[in-house]
């Protein structure tokens, strides 16, 4: 492998892009393997409704040049990303997954299940139950 990768691997963590609260329901979105939050935002922009604060979690896990993926068997990235928000209530969490998004949801609400009020996961792909 290139020097440069375990470079990167080494200096990339999971990126939250929660800054603070700006509404009162907050909508947590997570990419799938070999994507990232820029076409996140873009598949999903749909969901940016006034009612919810849309925010994005990208995983440390690099896959490829600008695309990342989630590790089926490492340990969930999501509730570490929640203790930025602990001291902000919200009326209601929903965490929105796609496809391996989806794995990494179930994951973390296994061990941490009041971090949400609802899931959607769109096009799952969950090793996690076999």
């Amino acid at each position: 492998m290139d020097e440069r990768y375990f470079l990167a691997i080494k200096n990339t963590d999971t990126y939250f892009s929660w800054k603070s609260k700006t509404a009162d329901k907050l909508a947590v979105i997570l990419h799938g393997n070999q994507q990232n939050i820029e076409s996140c935002k873009e598949n999903w922009s749909f969901l940016n409704r006034k009612d919810y604060q849309l925010e994005y979690v990208q995983s440390k896990d690099i896959d490829s040049v600008n695309l990342f993926r989630w590790e089926d068997n490492a340990y969930p990235q999501l509730p570490a990303v929640f203790n930025k928000i602990n001291n902000e209530p919200y009326s209601e969490v929903l965490l929105w997954g796609f496809s391996a998004g989806c794995n990494e949801i179930l994951k973390s609400i296994c061990g941490s299940p009041a971090i949400c009020n609802k899931i959607f996961l769109a096009s799952p792909w969950i090793p996690i139950i076999n």
